[in-house]
């Protein structure tokens, strides 16, 4: 048994017991345990009023100052509210006044809860508080103009100015409330909730305010502009699970961000786990470690697969080297656009791989002359692959025709009337958008081979089954992921091509008594 499949199988063991571990650890993420006051004397509870349910009345108050601590300076109360109700939520738009500008890096967003009947929170009997900055030094997001203007515009800057972080300020505060009011024991508090918890009277806790951070986005944040800014307050109810989910997220994503990820690759993770219960996160688990397994079979079955050709009898050459230069625009697109890394590290290790097959379909042999000049040499072709090179330019022939002038022409159009950051991005979004506009026409060729050949058995099959495997599951991240509309067209357009495919093997069935090429890697192929 060869060392790929003792890999394969044990990858295959191994990935059961890591999904229902990671189902245990997450089930009690949402499922704590609690306190039981037979037992143990000493529970830490949540307030009387919160203990039976969250429906207590209390007020609600915004400030802002230009300091972390509300007992500092004058802060300036923005708004309140008696009579709230912590799982109803809160939505309202506030101004902010920032005319101090010699202070504005220091400029904080104060929240308080405490009972009704209180005018003071430093006289309430019991008051929770959170203090959120409102601005943060983060590097411009590049403008967009119609690049035949003439006139020069004014927010054009030097690039390595632009790449400079001025300061923002968030337009957008998005505050949580931890709704779930459980008791906990005194010694197995979990470490997320105690590090927020404010304990008052006797073992009693007041409800935890927290800053939303897996609903916070970097568009939020807009550069300073004004003296005086429209802010949007945001507050929700989420459970325990949910809370301790997120902590858990903004520690991986501050040692992930020393390995260069970026805000934004953030945002997109956000999207997929924010306000999710226990059994969808169970589902994005197991759909998530099925596609990395999947991935990885279907790039080792490929690899084998091409690692034992002979030949490309069958097997459209044009359709690699047009896999090679799509492949490559696409991660430049998907860069360019700050698409998630989530999207772009798998493009990537595509492209080495295509590059390698190209290699193996040309028998290219690489030799180094004094181990520093390369030099490339091509082995001959077969009659058999002479052949299939006269199909393939045949199936070729009118689709430079056809396919030339529609790419230039909305190369064109989108010069003109669709506003761009630069003409490096113009030439990559018109050079993308026409792969996957057009991009399925090139995988014509390879089933008009099929056609020609009445034959589908050179095809490397189990990889191609798996790819397709995966493509249905992209299509379901296709609408979770944040990606350009352009990528996520193309997911389902893979759709189309794989169900031709396998028309075409319902047409042209594998003579099983020929050995198969994929399967029998040193056997000289049997022809009828």
């Amino acid at each position: 048994m060869s060392i790929s499949k003792v890999i394969n199988i044990l990858l295959l063991l191994i990935v059961p017991v890591y999904i229902g571990n990671s189902l245990y650890e997450f089930y009690k993420l949402y499922h704590p345990k609690q306190c039981d006051l037979v037992v143990d004397k000493q529970c830490i509870e949540p307030l009387t009023i919160f203990r039976k349910d969250n429906d207590a009345p209390v007020q609600i108050r915004l400030f802002q100052s230009f300091s972390d601590n509300l007992q500092v300076g004058d802060p300036v109360e923005l708004f309140r509210q008696n009579d709230f109700i912590l799982k109803d939520g809160l939505f309202t738009n506030v101004t902010v006044n920032v005319a101090n500008k010699r202070s504005i890096n220091n400029l904080f967003i104060h929240v308080l809860l405490y009972p009704n009947n209180y005018d003071d929170s430093k006289k309430a009997i019991w008051a929770s508080d959170l203090s959120v900055k409102a601005v943060d030094l983060r590097v411009p997001v590049d403008k967009e103009y119609n690049l035949l203007e003439s006139e020069v515009k004014e927010d054009k800057v030097d690039p390595k100015k632009r790449a400079l972080p001025t300061l923002h300020i968030a337009k957008t505060i998005k505050v949580a409330i931890i709704s779930d009011m459980y008791s906990y024991s005194r010694n197995n508090i979990p470490s997320e909730f105690y590090n927020h918890m404010k304990i008052v009277g006797n073992n009693k806790y007041v409800p935890v305010l927290v800053k939303d951070f897996m609903k916070d986005r970097t568009t939020f944040y807009q550069q300073f502009d004004s003296n005086t800014i429209e802010l949007s307050f945001q507050v929700r109810a989420i459970s325990i699970g949910e809370f301790r989910l997120a902590s858990n997220f903004e520690t991986s994503f501050s040692k992930l961000k020393e390995l260069g990820f970026k805000d934004h690759d953030f945002d997109q993770m956000k999207e997929i786990f924010c306000a999710i219960n226990f059994y969808y996160l169970g589902m994005i688990i197991t759909v998530c470690t099925v596609h990395i397994v999947v991935d990885f079979l279907s790039f080792t079955t490929d690899i084998s697969f091409w690692k034992s050709r002979k030949d490309m009898r069958g097997l459209s050459m044009k359709v690699l080297v047009w896999n090679c230069f799509s492949d490559t625009i696409i991660l430049l697109y998907l860069y360019e656009q700050k698409s998630s890394l989530l999207i772009i590290i798998p493009c990537g290790i595509r492209i080495v791989i295509e590059l390698w097959k190209l290699s193996k379909a040309t028998k290219t042999e690489v030799t180094f002359k004094y181990l520093i000049i390369p030099s490339f040499q091509c082995g001959q072709k077969s009659k058999d692959e002479l052949e299939t090179d006269q199909f393939d330019n045949e199936a070729m022939k009118y689709l430079y025709i056809i396919m030339t002038p529609i790419c230039i022409g909305g190369a064109i159009y989108s010069l003109a009337y669709v506003p761009h950051k630069s003409w490096y991005s113009w030439l990559i979004n018109s050079l993308a958008n026409g792969i996957y506009g057009f991009g399925f026409i090139f995988m014509l060729p390879q089933l008009f081979l099929n056609y020609k050949l009445k034959s589908v058995a050179h095809l490397p099959w189990k990889p191609f089954m798996l790819k397709a495997f995966n493509t249905f599951i992209d299509d379901v991240f296709s609408m979770i992921v944040t990606m350009p509309t352009a990528h996520r067209i193309a997911c389902f357009r893979d759709d189309i091509v794989f169900f031709i495919y396998l028309y075409q093997r319902y047409l042209y069935p594998v003579d099983k008594n020929r050995l198969d090429e994929s399967i029998d890697e040193g056997s000289k192929q049997k022809i009828e």
